[in-house]
């Protein structure tokens, strides 16, 4: 995130540099806490839905970028063999809590334990 910038402005920001398209961001799905003890650094990720890729969006994608060759389309069901595990383990309960209406509140990937409240 830029300075001054909210975690969904950065999402859209990300979107545009990198892939060339503004989808609708959609609702907070995920927060992650993630310890980098390599980096000696925390970080926050936050995963939101972005919603369907349209065809529309699909062709506005550069593939002449030197970051993005190709893409393609997978079900959810997919990605424990598609993405290394460390990305895996923060999308299968962002996608969990999409399908329950709900925020999935991580800690380095993982469910984290709510403390009770005083």
């Amino acid at each position: 995130m830029e300075t001054g910038e909210s975690p969904r402005q950065a999402c859209i920001r990300e979107l545009r540099e990198e892939l060339g398209i503004e989808p609708e961001i959609g609702r907070l799905l995920a927060v992650d806490w993630a310890p980098i003890p390599a980096e000696g650094d925390d970080k926050v990720l936050y995963i939101f839905d972005g919603g369907a890729l349209t065809r529309e969006l699909q062709g506005q994608i550069p593939l002449q970028s030197p970051e993005i060759g190709s893409y393609d389309l997978h079900p959810a069901s997919a990605l424990a063999d598609l993405a290394i595990p460390r990305l895996a383990r923060r999308i299968e309960p962002a996608v969990q809590a999409r399908t329950a209406g709900r925020v999935a509140y991580l800690a380095h990937g993982r469910e984290a334990q709510h403390a009770a409240a005083a």
